[in-house]
């Protein structure tokens, strides 16, 4: 990433003039070392091996019922193996998104506040984890990593301010429905904008930026990765009624009017098996996040 080239003016605005919240040089580091495909599984210790909290972090993960095996890691070297670079790389990105909203994103007296973040903390990683748990089971995803596109969706949120963020009430629920409204939504109100802004800004890969800005409206996505868009929307839908104030009573995935293009794009059966894979999957996955939680403390 070169920051110093920076000149989005969407952020700009957004930040009141100030840089946009990027990763720590140590996690832009890691971030920048598990996107070279070039770089050895030697060099990616070496890297690791330099900071304490990732060291410790990566640890703790790669012991963990996502990231981890039945054989525990107990050095860095373990570690980076149970993971891979796949697991390497969505640990980076864990961390990244866990220190973007362990902090405030802005000086402004509209930033999210420490519950809005903790929430929004809460709903990526719970469609990040519905996400996976579709596609190892009924959707087909030939492209890109649901767990990461789950993670990252609704990035843009942390940037928006509102007053009801301030407060702590509703988080996102005003910002997700003008989103639903059309194409008329102005860009610095856009969290999907916003959020694929903000990832391009950090470098990330091109699905994860896609997943962020149609994740609203998969017909917008280019073919290649509508079916992991359209998954991340599946398991977005389902996250949001877990932590909603407003969802009316009886709410089902199945009975929602986008959800057969999504099941169709996602190439799932019908609507009713991935609604089952959701309900069945919520337990553990509202756990996972528990858990998640717990490691967020091991930050600097």
């Amino acid at each position: 990433m070169d920051h110093a080239d920076w000149h989005d003016g969407l952020l700009a605005r957004l930040c009141a003039g100030r840089r946009p919240p990027v990763p720590s040089l140590e996690l832009e580091g890691l971030l920048n070392a598990v996107n070279d495909d070039q770089l050895s599984p030697s060099e990616l210790i070496e890297g690791v091996s330099e900071s304490p909290r990732l060291r410790l972090t990566l640890l703790t993960l790669a012991n963990g019922p996502v990231w981890g095996r039945h054989t525990p890691a107990r050095t860095v070297v373990e570690a980076v193996s149970q993971l891979g670079r796949r697991g390497c790389t969505q640990a980076a990105w864990w961390l990244a998104l866990s220190e973007l909203l362990d902090a405030p994103t802005s000086d402004s007296e509209l930033a999210p506040p420490a519950r809005a973040r903790d929430r929004l903390w809460r709903h990526l990683m719970l469609t990040g984890w519905l996400a996976r748990e579709l596609a190892r089971s009924v959707c087909q995803i030939p492209h890109g990593d649901p767990l990461l596109a789950g993670f990252v969706h609704d990035i843009g949120h942390a940037l928006l301010a509102s007053p009801a963020a301030r407060l702590g009430v509703v988080w996102h629920e005003e910002h997700e429905a003008l989103a639903d409204l059309g194409d008329d939504l102005a860009p610095d109100r856009d969290h999907g904008r916003v959020g694929a802004s903000l990832l391009d800004l950090w470098g990330a890969p091109a699905e994860l930026v896609s997943a962020a800005l149609h994740h609203h409206d998969p017909r917008e996505v280019i073919p290649y990765f509508q079916p992991l868009v359209a998954v991340v929307r599946l398991a977005d839908l389902v996250a949001e009624q877990v932590d909603s104030t407003t969802s009316p009573a009886g709410w089902t995935l199945r009975a929602q009017p986008e959800v057969e293009a999504l099941v169709a794009w996602a190439g799932a059966p019908n609507a009713t098996e991935v609604e089952a894979v959701c309900i069945a999957s919520l337990p553990e996955a509202l756990l996972q996040v528990e858990r998640w939680s717990a490691l967020r403390p091991l930050r600097a």
